[in-house]
C-alpha cells in the first residue's frame, strides 16, 4: 500500500506566488507567508527520511526560485527545501526578496561558516532540528556533526539570527527532551518544539523506533516543551506552537483520525494522528476529550 504524506492540498501552494500563498495559508488558518522551496542536496543522513544517504537531489531550477524571489514584497517569507543552503540561488534569493522578515529552515549545518553572510542577506530567523544535547544520539539520528552544529547555531544567535529549535519524538531521544528544552531557553530564549515522527516503513521500523503516544503522554508531561503535530488528546496543556516555517510544514503533512475520534469534542479542530500509528497500534493511545 502506498501511504501519502503529504497533504493534496500543498501541490496547489508550491505552485503559487507569493500573494496567493499568503491567502492560501491564511484561509487554512496558518500566518501569512510567502515559501520559497529550494530543493536541493540535504546534509544530513537521517534515519527516518526517505531521502537518507541520497546526495544527488535534484535541485530547483534557478530561473524560477529567482523570478518567486523577485515577487516578495514585504511581510513574511518562510525559506524551505532539503537543504536551502546548498543551492546555488539561495543567497541570491534572499538578495532579491523584499520580504519584512525571513525565516530559513535549514539543518544548521551551514551556520559555522555562513551565519554573518545569511544575517548580511537578510536572515532573520532559523528553524532548526536538533534530536539531543548528547552528540552521540544526535549524530547516530542524523549522521551529522553535533559540535559543529552546536557551534553555528551560538554563531547564528550572534550575528542577531534568532535560532528556532524543533525535535522528533523517539524510542532514542524521548528522555532527553525535557533537558534539551531547557537548554534551548537558556541559550536562545525559546521552549523546543518537539513533533511526532511519520511512518516511512520502507526506509524506518516506525513500531519499534516511534515511541506510543502514551509513552510520549508519560515522559513529556512534565517537560517544559511546546508541542506541534500531535492530536490534541496527547498533553492537550502544553502549548502548541513553532516558528511559522515549521508551522506551514507540519500543517503539510499528511494526519488521519480513527472511529474513536469521531466521538470527540475536538474531531473538528483536531489534525489526528500520522497513518502510522493508527496501522500499527490502532486507537490504544487515543482519548475522546
Amino acid at each position: 500500500m502506498t501511504v501519502r504524506h503529504e497533504r493534496e492540498e500543498m501541490g496547489a501552494l508550491m505552485a503559487a506566488g507569493p500573494e496567493e500563498q499568503r491567502r492560501l495559508l491564511q484561509a487554512w488558518g496558518l500566518p501569512a507567508a510567502a515559501l520559497l522551496m529550494l530543493e536541493s542536496p540535504c546534509r544530513g543522513h537521517c534515519v527516518f527520511c526517505a531521502n537518507a544517504g541520497v546526495r544527488q537531489t535534484p535541485l530547483s531550477p534557478t530561473s524560477r526560485a529567482l523570478d518567486f524571489a523577485r515577487q516578495v514584497r514585504g511581510g513574511l517569507l518562510c525559506v524551505g527545501g532539503n537543504e536551502p543552503a546548498t543551492h546555488p540561488a539561495f543567497l541570491e534569493a534572499l538578495c532579491l526578496a523584499r520580504a519584512d522578515r525571513v525565516q530559513v529552515m535549514t539543518s544548521g549545518m551551514d551556520l559555522m561558516d555562513c551565519a554573518e553572510s545569511w544575517a548580511a542577506s537578510g536572515v532573520h530567523e532559523v528553524a532548526v532540528p536538533i534530536y539531543s544535547r548528547r552528540a552521540s544520539v544526535h549524530q547516530s539520528v542524523t549522521g551529522m556533526d553535533h559540535g559543529r552544529l552546536v557551534a553555528g547555531l551560538e554563531r547564528a544567535r550572534d550575528a542577531g539570527i534568532q535560532v528556532h529549535l524543533h525535535s522528533l519524538a523517539l524510542q532514542e531521544n524521548l528522555n532527553d527532551l525535557h533537558d534539551l528544552s531547557k537548554w534551548s531557553q537558556a541559550l536562545f530564549g525559546r521552549r523546543l518544539v518537539v513533533a511526532p515522527t511519520r511512518a516511512k516503513d520502507d526506509v524506518w521500523d516506525y513500531a519499534t523506533q516511534a515511541p506510543a503516544l502514551d509513552d510520549v503522554r508519560d515522559e513529556l508531561v512534565r517537560a517544559d516543551v511546546e508541542l506541534i503535530g500531535w492530536p490534541d488528546c496527547v498533553l492537550p496543556d502544553h502549548p502548541r506552537g513553532g516558528a511559522e516555517v515549521i508551522r506551514i510544514y507540519f500543517h503539510g503533512q499528511a494526519r488521519v483520525q480513527g472511529r474513536l475520534c469521531v466521538q470527540c469534542s475536538r474531531h473538528a479542530s483536531c489534525a489526528g494522528v500520522v497513518e502510522g500509528e493508527l496501522r500499527h497500534r490502532g486507537e490504544s493511545g487515543l482519548t475522546r476529550m
